[in-house]
């Protein structure tokens, strides 16, 4: 009896440990589960934040590159239009004029490398006429004895703010920059001059005097001296708005119009000496 007994306890303490065993391991199953559970919550989270970090780098990154494209629209213009105001109150006037008895101008040839600027009516690039009225125009400077700085003098890329730079830091007494015309209607024509929306006075009596010198050759249609742009009269080209000392911006008849690129290529050394007349009696009139 004592054996039975005894044998019987024995299965019962087993029981017990087995009892046991098991609740251990569904306490540890249990908290492995909830373990679990926590590390796919936080990753869970981290994956929305992650995402929408993602979404806004994407979206920044979608604005700076639109941006950049507005840009290169800019830079692509025919006019280089820009209406922001430089916060500066020196614009376009003779702040930059000196004593040493230097009369410095700088040539700016517009457009040029991948910037073809107008095409007209297809039988030129504006970049290669602007080109070769600048080094036309330098020559017919540097004769007078001024001294000249070109943005370009070979057909490269150049930015409009490398333009303006320029001038900005050779202190010019005159930032001249050449452009050709375009219009949808191929019987406009005629040269022009821009000048900055405020009027200033010293860029104003420069183009005046261009548009008079061009004139006088007889053969040019003159339009006149305009201020602002071509779309609004508050709204400045970018070389006009950036430039400290005075500027003008020279639309040289409309590659559109036959008549004009006939003139334009075929009398090019004429009108740059008619153009550089009228800069060289401006500089006169500033006591230059």
């Amino acid at each position: 009896m004592r054996d039975k007994k005894h044998g019987s306890s024995v299965k019962k303490q087993s029981g017990r440990y087995r009892q046991r065993y098991k609740q251990v391991m569904l306490n540890r199953f249990i908290f492995a589960g909830i373990i679990i559970i926590i590390v796919l919550l936080g990753t869970i989270i981290g994956i929305k934040k992650y995402r929408a970090g993602l979404d806004e780098n994407t979206k920044d990154n979608k604005n700076n590159s639109e941006a950049v494209n507005n840009n290169a629209d800019d830079e692509n213009k025919n006019n280089d239009k820009n209406s922001d105001k430089p916060d500066n109150s020196f614009v376009n006037s003779a702040a930059n004029h000196k004593e040493d008895g230097k009369r410095i101008v700088c040539i700016d040839a517009g457009h040029g490398g991948r910037d073809v600027g107008a095409e007209g009516d297809g039988t030129g690039y504006e970049k290669d006429d602007t080109l070769k009225m600048a080094l036309a125009l330098k020559s017919a400077l540097e004769k007078q004895g001024v001294t000249v700085y070109m943005t370009r003098d070979s057909d490269k890329t150049v930015s409009k703010e490398e333009r303006v730079q320029l001038a900005n830091d050779v202190k010019a007494d005159l930032l001249v920059s050449l452009h050709r015309n375009e219009y949808g209607d191929s019987g406009v024509r005629g040269f022009e001059a821009w000048v900055h929306s405020s009027k200033p006075k010293d860029s104003t009596d420069a183009a005046e005097k261009i548009q008079n010198a061009l004139k006088n050759t007889g053969y040019i249609k003159n339009r006149g001296v305009k201020f602002g742009s071509q779309t609004s009269e508050e709204e400045d080209l970018y070389i006009n708005n950036h430039s400290v000392g005075p500027s003008v911006l020279l639309e040289m008849g409309f590659m559109s119009n036959s008549d004009d690129n006939n003139l334009y290529r075929n009398k090019t050394e004429e009108l740059a000496d008619a153009v550089g007349k009228g800069i060289v009696e401006w500089l006169a009139a500033q006591g230059l």
